[in-house]
């Protein structure tokens, strides 16, 4: 689960909702050897497919290196 809460706003008169919050869940179930999407609370397929292709482009051309490397 990811909770990216916004700023607060203490002139707000209302509780936030889950939506007003920045939340969503992602479950994950095994099958022949892949994870994929099983539970969705707040995020499409579609935005978890967008995660998934920004981590892979992360992992095989990171945007910076360590010095030394």
């Amino acid at each position: 689960m990811l909770y990216l809460p916004n700023a607060f706003d203490g002139a707000a008169q209302r509780r936030a909702s889950h939506r007003d919050q920045d939340s969503f869940y992602l479950g994950l179930s095994q099958r022949d050897g892949d994870w994929e999407p099983s539970m969705l609370r707040g995020i499409s397929r579609s935005e978890v497919a967008h995660l998934e292709e920004s981590g892979r482009g992360l992992i095989y051309s990171p945007p910076f290196t360590t010095a030394g490397e």
